[in-house]
């Protein structure tokens, strides 16, 4: 059976020459009654037609940027049928050839599971941990109800280890996950693996800018308003992903603008068609399109190839989008159907991923694994801004800090 379903599903080129040469064999059969006479022609025939296809199939395998990756996944997947294998294979859409999607439903199943099982642990212990550095705050404030001095040193002293605290568990989890989970998802999809890293908001006097969070390799900083990356504007407008799998075409039409992107270059010098060059060359005038970092005050170098990204998917993180009751709303200022002015309290931060290749993400699977992987990360952030920014109790303790200071 296995074998069978093989064949079935390499048909087109297996049977392209034998099915003509049946037709022409049945033939021949019929009119000339002699079916001895016309079997060594048309087996000639149905070889050198066989042949034909069968190297027009190498060529265009062998031309693919992607041929080792392929070749492999091809040979897996051939030798799970053969072995009756229990893994389910996922066929998927031709346009992601940088890939061809057949990732076993078992080993999603474990990436995701063991996901859920470490942020277990962790959701258990990270509200215990911060709520009890909080409660020395609150214990702090309460000794001037009973007429007891404030000690505002002690004060800042704890603010100031709840506040590290966050940063550094925050840090821990985070860069965890993505390591040990989110680029497992990816693994062997490509030789190279997708960035990933977490970014948020803050607000600039009157503008709003996209900041870094968390990224395990910092090799620039961000920090631009909201409305100069396409992808953080439709985020931030809609409350939903966004994913845009061949970026050089977007930006060439102006339809995808990066602060760090030049359109003008791309559409100058990417998309320059006057010579041949080679693959390696194509990557250099990509590169070129994109800004140099700022190492020093001296030295300015060319962004890395990785850096350099031509596939993006951005999920929120945020529960804008979920069944709240009304005092958890009003809590966190979370609107039923949040305007432009209040998605700004409802989206906490954005996980992003990035690729060099086109057509690298997958519009199914990527997207409803990334909201997993957000989904889960947003709760880290719901627990901070309930010991901070939505506790009055630590919003008291820094007017406290702050007017003895003045």
């Amino acid at each position: 059976m296995a074998i069978i379903q093989w064949v079935i599903g390499n048909k087109n080129w297996l049977l392209s020459g034998l099915g003509l040469f049946l037709i022409r064999l049945i033939y021949n059969y019929v009119t000339q009654k002699d079916f001895a006479l016309a079997w060594a022609d048309l087996a000639f025939i149905a070889l050198i037609l066989c042949l034909v296809v069968f190297i027009v199939e190498i060529f265009a395998v062998l031309k693919r940027k992607d041929f080792f990756v392929y070749f492999r996944t091809k040979i897996k997947e051939f030798f799970h049928l053969l072995l009756e294998d229990r893994e389910i294979v996922i066929q998927g859409d031709e346009k992601y050839h940088c890939f061809a999607l057949h990732t076993e439903h078992e080993k999603i199943i474990n990436i995701l599971k063991n996901f859920v099982c470490d942020n277990q642990g962790w959701l258990a212990q990270y509200p215990f941990i911060i709520g009890e550095l909080h409660k020395q705050i609150k214990t702090e404030l309460e000794k001037e109800k009973c007429g007891t001095q404030l000690d505002v040193n002690r004060l800042d002293a704890y603010i100031q280890e709840l506040t590290d605290t966050l940063n550094a568990k925050q840090r821990i989890i985070f860069n965890g996950n993505i390591d040990k989970h989110v680029l497992e998802f990816f693994r062997d999809r490509s030789d190279l693996p997708p960035r990933v890293c977490i970014k948020g908001m803050k607000t600039n006097g009157q503008s709003l800018e996209v900041v870094d969070l968390f990224r395990p390799f910092a090799e620039y900083k961000t920090s631009y308003g909201i409305e100069e990356n396409t992808g953080f504007h439709e985020v931030y407008k809609t409350g939903k992903n966004y994913l845009c799998n061949d970026i050089p075409n977007f930006a060439r039409k102006d339809h995808y603008f990066n602060p760090r992107l030049d359109n003008d270059l791309v559409r100058t010098l990417y998309f320059d068609n006057s010579e041949k060059i080679t693959d390696k060359e194509q990557d250099a005038k990509w590169q070129a399109c994109w800004a140099r970092n700022q190492v020093d005050e001296d030295t300015i170098t060319l962004p890395s190839l990785p850096s350099c990204y031509k596939s993006t998917l951005i999920v929120p993180l945020t529960l804008c989008n979920n069944d709240l009751s009304d005092p958890f709303r009003a809590h966190f200022r979370i609107n039923q159907v949040p305007d432009q002015e209040q998605m700004e309290k409802s989206i906490y931060g954005f996980l992003c991923f990035d690729h060099p290749t086109v057509d690298f993400f997958n519009e199914k699977t990527d997207v409803a694994a990334g909201y997993i992987f957000a989904d889960i990360l947003s709760l880290y952030m719901i627990f901070r801004l309930t010991f901070t920014e939505y506790s009055p109790s630590f919003q008291k303790a820094v007017d406290k800090v702050l007017q003895s200071r003045a």
